[in-house]
C-alpha cells in the first residue's frame, strides 16, 4: 500500500501519469494500454460473430433434419404415420412431430433441364412446420401450396441447376409413381427404377459421372469416418490428374462431354451400325 492505494493501481498510476524526463515511458504505458484494450475488444467481437454464426447454421440444420426420424423397417411407408406421430408428440420434450414423405425422384422442366434429387413432403396445417418452411423462403409465395394449390419449394441451387425461376414449370418423377402409370402398380417401383437408369452404375455407363466411389459395407453412414477418407482420396486423385491438362484441354473435354450426353444413333432400316469412336473427353479422362 502507498498512500492508501493498492500496490497494483499505485503501479500503474505511476507509469501512467509520469511527467518531466519520464513522459515518452507514461507514452509507452498507454500505448500498451491501448494494445491491449483493442486486442480484447477484436476477440470478444470475433467470439460473438461465431457464436452468432454457428448458432445460425445449427437452427438451419435443424429447421431442415429433425432430431429424431421414424421409418418402417423395410423401406416401406410408415403404416399410421397420423396415429405414430401423435404418440411421439405426447412424450415428454418434443416440441412438434409430423408425418413426412421422403423420395428420391428425377426433376425435369419444359427447356429439358434434369436432375436427381430428394423431395419431402411435409404437413402445413402443423404450426411448427410453416413457421420453419416460411422462415427459410427467399422467393417465390407460400400462400398457393397453403392453399393446396400443385406446387413444390425447390432449393437455390437445384432450381439454378435446372434454370428455372419462381411460377416455371417443374415434373416430378419417382420409381413409385412410373410404375404406377407404366404397370398400374406402385409395387413395380424397382423395375421402374432400372428403367429410369437411377443407379450409380447407370450413371457411369451412361457418362454423367466420371468414376464410383465404393461405400463401406452397410452404407457410407455406417462408417462416416471411413467414407470421407475414400472420397478424399478419389478427389486427390483427380484434381492432382486434372491440374496437369491445359485449361484450353479442359474445356474442349467439357464442350464435348455435354455434347455427347443424350446422344441417340440410329442405324438406317437394314444398315449395320458403325462403333463410333471414342470420345475426346473419355480418352482424357481414363486413368494413366
Amino acid at each position: 500500500m502507498r498512500q492508501g492505494l493498492p500496490f497494483e493501481l499505485f503501479l500503474g498510476l505511476r507509469y501512467l501519469r509520469s511527467r518531466g524526463q519520464r513522459t515518452n515511458l507514461s507514452l509507452f504505458a498507454w500505448i500498451g494500454v491501448g494494445g491491449v484494450f483493442l486486442g480484447v475488444g477484436a476477440l470478444i467481437v470475433v467470439l460473438a460473430v461465431m457464436t452468432g454464426f454457428q448458432d445460425g447454421i445449427r437452427d438451419k440444420i435443424i429447421a431442415g433434419s429433425p432430431h429424431l426420424l421414424v421409418f418402417q423397417s423395410g423401406g416401406q411407408g410408415l403404416v399410421g404415420a397420423d396415429a405414430v406421430a401423435g404418440q411421439i408428440q405426447k412424450v415428454a420434450g418434443v416440441r412438434s412431430a409430423t408425418p413426412f414423405v421422403h423420395q428420391q425422384v428425377l426433376f425435369t422442366t419444359a427447356t429439358g433441364g434434369a436432375r436427381g434429387g430428394l423431395i419431402r413432403g411435409v404437413d402445413l396445417n402443423t404450426p411448427a412446420v410453416l413457421a420453419d418452411v416460411r422462415s427459410q423462403l427467399r422467393g417465390g409465395t407460400l400462400e398457393p401450396l397453403v392453399e393446396g394449390a400443385p406446387m413444390i419449394l425447390l432449393g437455390r441451387e437445384l432450381a439454378r441447376s435446372l434454370g428455372v425461376l419462381p411460377g416455371d414449370p417443374v415434373t416430378v418423377i419417382s420409381p413409385e409413381g412410373a410404375a404406377a402409370i407404366l404397370w398400374r402398380s406402385a409395387t413395380e417401383a424397382e423395375k421402374a427404377a432400372n428403367a429410369l437408369k437411377l443407379a450409380a452404375s447407370d450413371l457411369l455407363r451412361l457418362g454423367i459421372v466420371d468414376g464410383l466411389i465404393p461405400e463401406p459395407a452397410g452404407g457410407a453412414h455406417t462408417d462416416p469416418q471411413a467414407t470421407i477418407a475414400a472420397i478424399k482420396s478419389a478427389l486427390t486423385v483427380q484434381l492432382d490428374r486434372l491440374g496437369r491438362v491445359p485449361i484450353a484441354d479442359l474445356l474442349s473435354a467439357r464442350y464435348e462431354r455435354y455434347r455427347h450426353i443424350g446422344t441417340v444413333i440410329e442405324p438406317l432400316p437394314g444398315s449395320v451400325p458403325v462403333k463410333k469412336n471414342e470420345p475426346f473427353w473419355k480418352r482424357m479422362m481414363r486413368p494413366t
